[in-house]
């Protein structure tokens, strides 16, 4: 989404709580209020992009540790005299190659 989608998009929201805000109480609702509101709005909407990006690079994560060794991967066991199986994973030969460097 472009900066000016995500500009309109917080203008219009912030729109529409200030004018359910302004529906539900009274006395005109200060521009304080009208301001905390929207920043906690906001501030929960960034925060579920977020946890959504995460669990996108978490997913990712796993799926490329399921992966096969690279060569590269399996030059280097092989040059710390490490033995393993031909279908290992990225994962096990990481977790093979970082036993013996310690």
């Amino acid at each position: 989404m472009s900066d000016e989608a995500q500009i309109e998009q917080q203008v219009q929201l912030f729109l529409a709580v200030k004018e359910k805000l302004a529906g539900s109480i009274k006395s005109p609702c200060p521009v304080e209020v009208q301001v905390a509101v929207f920043t906690a709005v906001h501030n929960w909407q960034m925060n579920q992009v977020i946890d959504r990006q995460q669990t996108e690079r978490y997913a990712k994560k796993q799926q490329s540790a399921a992966e096969p060794a690279t060569a590269k991967q399996k030059a280097y066991a092989d040059d710390l005299e490490i033995e393993y199986p031909e279908n290992i994973t990225k994962a096990e030969l990481s977790k093979l190659i970082n036993e013996r460097a310690h």
